[in-house]
């Protein structure tokens, strides 16, 4: 006997709470043998689940011990065709992509699967393996390279292994036996525009990604003003009024953005935002006490001379 809820789209039998329906369920991840799920549920928004691969109910927590719903038959069918879907789209990226293998350590195995969906986006598949078993899976389709790279860089938080080896060193090495792969296949986009992520490209093959994407790209600069007492160079950093930028020719230019959180804010404005042309880095605010320049005076500043702003 069913007993509704006040949330009409919720029931009970036998003590167990079941959902009558899901708006949408997407699949983000496969780990060990369970599947990440990103569901629309009514009156509960957008939330992950885990799930196995005949979906009884939705789990809250991966090791099985968080808030369980259990699924109606119109709800199963909902997230059964999202984990198929899921397989689908793997089996065919399998099928098609450039394989990238790497060891990270005795215990853990890298795979990276990758394709052009478009000229300067991928779909891409990252596989983890531990002893040799299929850890951790991951599809993402239609993504630009600053994403997979993103993803690979910070795949030890994302995959859980977060501590079991040296990430800095390691995402090095996953990056040179991409980068070495793209060589094998000839595909000088790809090389170009990981070399313009690594902060690694000169004014020649920034000009040539350029020409190859059809986009302008702010030339790589030194942008330093001197030495600390350390050694070390220090970096000019520019405020620039944030409603003057051009957001697009700094994403084109392998810019990195980053937020500033509200604990951080006393002294700062969001009215500007802090572009460090050395490390193409963005802040999403800026000290109040910076001179703030439009963006087209900041392009003149840095002298790049392949930018007509208009």
């Amino acid at each position: 006997m069913k007993e509704y809820t006040k949330n009409q789209n919720e029931y009970r039998i036998d003590g167990k709470l079941y959902v009558e329906k899901i708006k949408s369920c997407k699949v983000r991840e496969k780990r060990n043998r369970l599947y990440a799920v990103e569901c629309r549920i009514h009156q509960r928004g957008v939330h992950w689940y885990y799930c196995g691969n005949e979906p009884e109910y939705l789990d809250k927590e991966q090791a099985g011990r968080g808030k369980k719903f259990w699924l109606s038959d119109t709800a199963k069918e909902t997230v059964s065709a999202a984990i198929e879907e899921y397989e689908k789209c793997v089996a065919a990226a399998k099928a098609e992509c450039i394989p990238v293998s790497v060891k990270l350590s005795d215990e853990i195995g890298l795979n990276v699967l990758y394709k052009h969906k478009a000229e300067n986006k991928y779909d891409f598949v990252t596989e983890i393996y531990l002893n040799g078993t299929l850890y951790s899976q991951k599809f993402t389709c239609g993504q630009r390279l600053k994403e997979m790279l993103h993803q690979l860089h910070f795949i030890h938080i994302d995959s859980g292994l977060r501590g079991k080896y040296d990430y800095e060193k390691e995402y090095r090495i996953i990056f040179e036996a991409l980068y070495e792969t793209a060589g094998k296949h000839g595909d000088e986009l790809m090389q170009l525009e990981m070399k313009l992520l690594n902060n690694t490209a000169d004014e020649d093959e920034c000009r040539r990604l350029s020409e190859l994407l059809g986009v302008k790209i702010l030339l790589p600069k030194k942008n330093t003003v001197g030495i600390d007492n350390d050694g070390e160079p220090i970096i000019k950093e520019y405020a620039v009024i944030k409603e003057t930028v051009n957001f697009s020719l700094l994403h084109n230019s392998g810019y990195t953005f980053l937020h500033r959180p509200l604990f951080a804010m006393i002294g700062s404005t969001r009215d500007n935002i802090t572009i460090d042309p050395a490390n193409r880095c963005i802040v999403d605010a800026a000290k109040e006490n910076m001179e703030a320049v439009t963006f087209k005076e900041f392009l003149k500043l840095i002298a790049d001379e392949s930018i007509e702003e208009k």
